[in-house]
């Protein structure tokens, strides 16, 4: 996986992204991972149309920056998803939330699969491996 920038062709929305930033308990408690797989047909769309749709799957998601941390990495083609998105929050509800508005926009019918597949609480490297052990 690769990490990018959500918006290149779009610096304003890019803008709107950063300009909110997670507000809550640092580490939040949950970390959720959404692998993402879109539709032959999302491919075909030209970058117009994609920019259009990508900046309605943006706009609803700007409320909840404040309590839902997020990143997204683009595949590298090696695996059979396009994206993964990672979450963190310590706010489930507000993820939940978030999850149900973006199910709701134009750009979800491209979604071949993109449902939550891990959600787990975040921890120290010792805590878990102390955990793990026993």
């Amino acid at each position: 996986m690769r990490d990018t920038v959500y918006t290149p062709e779009a610096p304003d929305l890019d803008a709107e992204l950063t300009a909110r930033t997670y507000e809550g308990p640092d580490p939040p408690r949950y970390a959720i991972v959404v692998p993402v797989r879109k539709t032959a047909e999302w491919w075909t769309l030209g970058d117009e149309e994609r920019l259009e749709l990508m900046r309605e799957h943006i706009e609803p998601t700007i409320e909840y920056l404040d309590r839902v941390r997020r990143q997204l990495y683009h595949a590298s083609g090696l695996c059979d998803v396009d994206f993964i998105t990672y979450f963190e929050t310590d706010d489930l509800t507000a993820f939940q939330d978030l999850y149900r508005d973006l199910q709701s926009i134009p750009e979800y019918r491209y979604v071949e699969y993109g449902d939550p597949t891990l959600v787990g609480r975040i921890r120290e490297p010792a805590t878990a491996l102390d955990r793990l052990i026993g």
